[in-house]
């Protein structure tokens, strides 16, 4: 068939139309010398359509708007302590307040009042809004009255009551089964996120792998294995549409299901490629979620190396980037750790599974799997080594990316890559080392609030300076905001801080 093995090619330079209207029109650029480059390959029907296609995307591309209603009604698609999110269709409103009697999948009708938070207009500052974008959260609303409540029973429910235990276990099940972090997990799993191992404990690809093949064990016995895999594929969807919205383990779903549909005319890299596009065209504010991104860049990775034996090696060089931009510390060790864990993590994950079979029975191996898992983590932690970064720059990104993919040809056409692995670990060296032969310096105002923060940085780091500090009392504005900004900047110590006066604006966030 005509498009299979070249939808890549199709979805291409859609995927740049979207970026290029999201993040920055130079992009267009690309679009053009793609289409020379198809032109110069003589692929004049995929030029023709590609060209079309483009065009079209370009024309009718839509940015989802906010209802901007004050009473809406719904399902409750999720809680935290302050707040829930209903869903009304496409749209979803998140609405602050009490919800003490509220459960997951309620029918909920409700008034408020729009409820606009402070942007920080730090550079490179976690932009909220655009997180709330990529969820299809486009309303923010304060509580006024709930006009009525209809509780829904729910696999959920039945689920949650299901690893309801006294133990502390119940932590890990809840982040395993339901996909939720309970105040006792946030902790371990802030520490997992420094460690660049999170992907382990967050409901991904390979939890779902491991949950089709307990379920085809079971289903053996009954089906065939085309029918164990459709049986299985069908119970995991219920499964996946009865938990919260999970964008790494909703990829890794539609990967196992699209291929049975479309398997005879696409391959895996063409139903990757035209998914990716759909997804943003679904909701291009998607661009700004670092799940999405991390999720569907590893695995496209992940296909164009699956022929590979040293795949699983060189794929963590591509990570490193994305976790610099998140981090601002690269955890040297993080593959090998990740590696040396990873049949621990599955051992766990099924001994989970049989839980929700058996219950107590399992109950005393679970609970000393998950007290060995904290000590792990805890020793890990305790003795992990980090290279401090800035945030990665436009260029670096480009330039890191260009050799990385050029290891990836050379592998599948069974060349070695010394030299790209090289040039790579080089052009991270000289990332590391940018602070110090940045030739400008700086006066930056920082965004604290309320409050004063002023920042001086010399010439090649010569010299780092903060005068005041802020200070919020309601959180730590030195790890939610200064930390963060300054090591964006590559500034991993302070030459001298002066506070003006002992308001606690200006000093408050000074010991931390």
């Amino acid at each position: 068939m005509f498009i299979k093995g070249k939808g890549f090619y199709l979805a291409l330079p859609l995927l740049v139309v979207v970026l290029a209207k999201m993040l920055h029109p130079i992009l267009y650029v690309f679009l053009i010398f793609y289409f020379i480059f198809l032109y110069l390959k003589h692929f004049k029907i995929l030029l023709s359509v590609s060209l079309l296609l483009s065009f079209l995307l370009f024309l009718f591309f839509y940015l989802p708007q906010p209802l901007n209603q004050n009473e809406i009604s719904g399902k409750v698609v999720s809680k935290d302590d302050q707040s829930i999110v209903v869903k009304r269709g496409y749209h979803k409103v998140k609405v602050y307040g009490e919800f003490k009697n509220i459960s997951l999948f309620d029918n909920i009708s409700l008034i408020g009042k729009p409820y606009n938070f402070h942007q920080i207009q730090n550079d490179y500052a976690f932009n909220y809004q655009y997180y709330l974008y990529s969820l299809n959260i486009f309303d923010t609303l304060q509580l006024e009255k709930i006009k009525s409540n209809q509780h829904q029973d729910h696999l959920y429910h039945y689920l949650e009551k299901r690893i309801k235990t006294s133990s502390k276990v119940k932590s890990l099940l809840s982040l395993f089964i339901l996909g939720t972090k309970d105040e006792q997990m946030k902790e371990y799993y802030q520490k997992l996120t420094q460690l660049s191992i999170v992907h382990l404990f967050a409901l991904s690809g390979m939890h779902l792998t491991i949950l089709q093949k307990w379920l085809m064990n079971f289903l053996k016995f009954f089906f065939s294995k085309k029918g164990q895999k459709c049986i299985s594929l069908i119970l995991i969807g219920v499964y996946m549409f009865s938990i919260p919205y999970n964008i790494s383990y909703l990829r890794a779903y539609l990967m196992l299901f699209l291929p049975m549909i479309f398997g005879k005319w696409l391959n895996q890299l063409d139903i990757f490629s035209f998914l990716t596009v759909g997804m943003l065209m679904y909701n291009p504010y998607l661009v700004y979620n670092l799940s999405f991104i991390f999720s569907y860049l590893i695995y496209f990775f992940i296909l164009l190396l699956q022929n590979q034996k040293a795949g699983k090696y060189y794929l963590f060089l591509g990570s490193i980037p994305i976790i610099i931009s998140i981090q601002h510390v690269l955890p040297v060790f993080s593959f090998l750790i990740g590696i040396l864990l990873m049949p621990y993590i599955e051992m766990i994950y099924k001994s989970m599974l049989y839980y929700l079979l058996l219950g107590k029975y399992i109950l005393p191996f679970l609970s000393l799997e998950y007290e060995l898992l904290l000590k792990m983590i805890a020793f890990i932690y305790d003795f992990s080594f980090t290279l401090p970064f800035s945030q990665p720059t436009l260029f670096f990104i480009g330039v890191y990316y260009y050799l990385y993919l050029k290891g990836i040809y050379k592998l599948n056409v069974n060349r070695k890559v010394t030299q790209e692995v090289c040039l790579l670990l080089s052009v991270l060296l000289a990332f590391y080392f940018y602070p110090y032969y940045n030739m400008k310096g700086q006066v930056v105002m920082i965004d604290v609030g309320q409050g004063d923060c002023f920042f001086i940085q010399q010439p090649y780091a010569r010299g780092n300076v903060l005068i005041d500090t802020g200070g919020l009392q309601k959180s730590d504005l030195a790890t939610s905001r200064l930390i963060p900004y300054l090591q964006s900047q590559g500034v991993f110590y302070l030459d001298a801080v002066f506070i003006s006066h002992e308001d606690y604006d200006h000093c408050g966030a000074l010991a931390s």
